[in-house]
């Protein structure tokens, strides 16, 4: 973060922290406790490296309270406003627009979205021993799977950042609050939807690729790219986040309970927002493929697609509707006539 951006976060969790301060007499000032918190963030060195650090000079333990303090009131005061679906027909229209300056025949789309990993430390829990597992994500580790929707700015605007690592993403997109609102409410225009690849079901506001592998020169294999490259945007987005904020790469470990490690994710999900909304340049390095892992479509076939469609009238009639709404979308891929 620039110092203009520092100083403008600390008068916006002044209060909070300031109360911290009469409670607990802790003798760090607002900003003493932002700038550890903040190099927690980029970092995710140890607490003690960072009550080292001769800007900091503290203790590890209070080192480990502002990061408790910090984040819990970057989540309580400011994730509401910075991490917003929009709603709004205006709101709804800019971000339309955004995605049709990328690629004209994807008319509709109102976000992308992905899932990424975040390592965590082995959960433990008495009441239920085999908690652990449900963390243990394919390649061995322990980690939270956080889903991640994003615009063609990269700015998120829903995140999903509490599922057990072993979480399948459509398992995470079906208990979603974003996939709620879809179902039950008109929070989109008729014709809106994401774009999600192939670990996602089809739905008419959820359109994933093709199945099947296609001739390089087909109609399907042209919509697939071209849906691959406007959905790449998620990836970014992810790998800038990721960037940005080193305490959630695959080369670190969140050594909290995953119910505080998800209130991380979603602190540096907004002081992310914060970045690109001001404009602040890109990390010199951005980590490349940190989201979960790479979906070859080519590999995805139609009875995989079946999987998704559960025995109940409501999910068929949702797939049904997912395959007219692609189709749609497909035939904006046929060649004009000469």
């Amino acid at each position: 973060l620039s110092k203009d951006l520092v100083r403008w976060l600390c008068e916006q969790l002044r209060g909070d922290l300031e109360r911290r301060r009469v409670n607990t007499s802790t003798t760090l000032t607002v900003e003493q406790q932002v700038l550890c918190a903040l190099r927690f963030y980029a970092t995710g060195d140890f607490q003690g490296d960072i009550a080292n650090d001769e800007h900091l000079a503290t203790s590890q333990s209070s080192v480990s309270r502002c990061i408790h303090v910090v984040t819990n009131a970057i989540v309580n005061s400011l994730c509401h406003a910075w991490i917003v679906f929009p709603t709004s027909a205006a709101e709804l229209a800019s971000v339309r627009q955004g995605f049709e300056q990328l690629d004209s025949r994807f008319q509709g789309c109102v976000g992308a979205v992905d899932s990424t990993l975040v390592p965590i430390s082995a959960p433990r829990s008495r009441d239920d021993p085999y908690k652990a597992a449900y963390f243990c994500q394919k390649e061995g580790y322990y980690a939270l799977k956080a889903m991640v929707v994003c615009d063609s700015n990269l700015r998120i605007t829903a995140l999903e950042a509490s599922n057990p690592g072993s979480v399948p993403d459509s398992h995470v997109w079906k208990n979603s609050a974003l996939y709620c609102d879809f179902r039950d409410t008109d929070v989109l225009g008729g014709d809106d939807y994401l774009l999600g690849d192939s670990t996602y079901p089809l739905h008419p506001w959820l359109i994933t690729p093709l199945p099947g592998s296609h001739m390089p020169v087909s109609l399907a294999a042209r919509f697939n790219a071209a849906h691959a490259s406007l959905r790449s945007v998620v990836e970014q987005c992810i790998n800038l986040l990721k960037g940005r904020f080193g305490c959630l790469q695959t080369d670190h470990v969140l050594c909290y309970a995953p119910e505080f490690s998800a209130k991380i994710t979603l602190a540096c999900a907004v002081l992310h927002n914060v970045c690109v909304c001001a404009g602040l340049p890109e990390p010199a390095v951005i980590p490349g493929g940190e989201h979960v892992e790479v979906h070859t479509d080519d590999a995805y076939n139609a009875e995989e697609e079946a999987e998704w469609v559960e025995q109940d009238d409501e999910a068929i009639a949702l797939h049904e509707a997912g395959m007219k709404r692609r189709e749609e979308l497909l035939w904006a891929y046929t060649p004009e006539p000469h």
